[in-house]
Order: C-alpha cells, then structure tokens, then sequence
C-alpha cells in the first residue's frame, strides 16, 4: 500500500519535487529508528489489556529504572538505549569463562525504586518465598514471580506471539519459578530477544531485577 502511494506521488510531482520527498522520508526513517525504542507501555494493547492505568505507570518506573541502571553500569548513553542492553547482554554472556552472573544494580537503589510504585503493582509481578538458610537455622525471603499475578498472566499473552517468550513461560510454569535454565538461555541467546519491542525489554528488566533481589536480599521470614 505504501509504494502504490509513493508511485502516484511520484507520477504527479516528478522528479526534482521527488528528490525533495526522499530526503523527507529519509529523514522521518532516522526519526523514527531514534524514537521506536521509546514506545510507550501505554500505548501497548499487550500491557493494556492486562494491566490497568496505575500498574501501567509503575510498570514504566521499574523499566525506565533498569533502564537507567544498566546504561550506567555500561557506561553507555541513555539516549542509546538499544546499545545499553546489548553491552549489558554482551558483558553477562562472559559469565561462560568467569563462573559469575554480575548484574549490577545498587540494590539499595533498587529497594528505593520498590518504594516508588504500590503494594498492589508489586503484588501483581512478585511474592516472597521462605527458604532455609544453609548456614544457620533461620529462614529468609526469596522473591519470585506471582504464579497467578498479572505479569504471568502478561507472560502468558506474550508467548502467544513470541516464540522465545513462550518458552520462557513454558519453563516458568514447570517449575514456578526463575529456573536455572531460564537464565543461561537469556544469557546465552540473548540475541533471540527482540529488544526493539519495549515488552521484550520489560521482561528483561523484571527477570533481571529478580534475580538481582534474589541474589542480594537477605532477609529473615
């Protein structure tokens, strides 16, 4: 439809006013490729479905929040969004030869980013586990995603559209949880994640922040 459009413009207005048109549209190609990773969650039929107007906004915190910290921890312009996430990919996948997943996120920074959004958005994406600790008799808190809460009901939707998400909700659903599995495959094929689509990247930025809680919280039950 759009070169049916391009080709009647181009029989009407001719060459010299064409030349003009090309440099126009190039111009709104570049414009575009500079905004598509700033898509709105608000805008997405995905997320609206499932999440209402006050989620939504906290949802956009916690993103533009590892956002934020990975374009630091990566020392590349926030403005590169894209380029954030494949240098902070790229440096995760060296956990292969190091042994050791470092994600980077102050967590302190991250508890006062939980602060920003409500009770209610947090209990629609996590729960807190008991688990024993192996050097003592005490139990801690683990976080983990909310079986039945809104963002695996998002999963869920998601998978039906995009093959590496639905076996990232497949393998959640097996186990109920951030499996040992799930994180080598983003961390190996992180390149099959589409990060141009900001759902994408707000799975990322979920998976991520739990593992970084999980990695760091230390917490009695």
């Amino acid at each position: 439809m759009f070169y049916k459009k391009f080709h009647c413009f181009y029989t009407e207005l001719g060459a010299n006013r064409m030349k003009k048109i090309y440099q126009i549209i190039a111009l709104l190609v570049l414009i575009g490729c500079s905004t598509s990773n700033r898509e709105k969650l608000e805008s997405n039929s995905t997320i609206t479905t499932v999440f209402n107007k006050s989620e939504i906004r906290d949802l956009t915190k916690i993103l533009e929040f590892f956002n934020e910290q990975i374009c630091a921890a990566q020392n590349v312009d926030k403005n590169n969004l894209l380029d954030c996430f494949q240098s902070f990919f790229m440096r995760l996948a060296e956990a292969d030869q190091t042994g050791s997943i470092e994600i980077r996120i102050p967590y302190e920074e991250q508890q006062n980013m939980y602060k920003q959004i409500s009770d209610s958005t947090f209990n629609q994406i996590w729960l807190f586990e008991k688990i024993w600790n192996r050097h003592s008799t005490d139990t801690l808190k683990h976080i983990n995603y909310k079986y039945d809460g809104k963002y695996v009901e998002f999963l869920s939707a998601l998978s039906k559209e995009d093959e590496v998400i639905r076996n990232y909700y497949e393998n959640f659903k097996a186990l109920r949880g951030i499996s040992p599995s799930m994180v080598a495959e983003l961390v190996k094929n992180y390149d099959f994640y589409n990060i141009n689509d900001i759902r994408i990247r707000l799975v990322v930025a979920i998976h991520y922040l739990t593992m970084n809680d999980q990695f760091e919280r230390n917490e009695k039950y």
